[in-house]
């Protein structure tokens, strides 16, 4: 099976971790295009302003830090799963975070998965090279 053009959109504020995230797909060899947004209310915006065609927003998923500002992680799934056009998208928390509180309300609220962020880039790139062929695979599945 051949995967199609997959896209994740990453949530990060923090510009040195953006940056990070960036290069780790990049090193890792990430198939999927990779966006990024400073905040939620980009995030949304930019997802809100995507092809009105449900079968191509399917084949982007949200890669979201918790700790945003002024709005969070759990945030943006509260907006995501409350709005029609982009409650089947596949969003993932990301985070240094290692609260089991935290991973029960992103989980709770409708996160596809909680992952807390490797202490060591060589970890963080396998994270992420697995994360992308994750996501690709069930965009993949969604699409069929």
């Amino acid at each position: 099976m051949i995967l199609g053009k997959c896209q994740i959109l990453v949530v990060e504020d923090n510009e040195h971790h953006a940056e990070l995230i960036r290069t780790a797909f990049l090193l890792s060899g990430c198939k999927s295009e990779i966006v990024t947004t400073s905040s939620v209310e980009e995030a949304i915006l930019y997802l809100r302003s995507g092809p009105d065609n449900r079968a191509s927003r399917s084949q982007t998923a949200v890669l979201s830090d918790l700790n945003l500002q002024p709005m969070n992680g759990l945030d943006l799934i509260d907006i995501m799963k409350n709005d029609p056009d982009l409650e089947e998208l596949s969003v993932s928390i990301f985070t240094t975070s290692r609260n089991s509180e935290d991973r029960s309300n992103a989980l709770a609220r409708g996160a596809d998965r909680y992952i807390v962020k490797p202490p060591n880039f060589e970890e963080f790139c396998v994270t992420v090279k697995y994360l992308d062929a994750i996501l690709r695979f069930e965009m993949e599945q969604h699409r069929m």
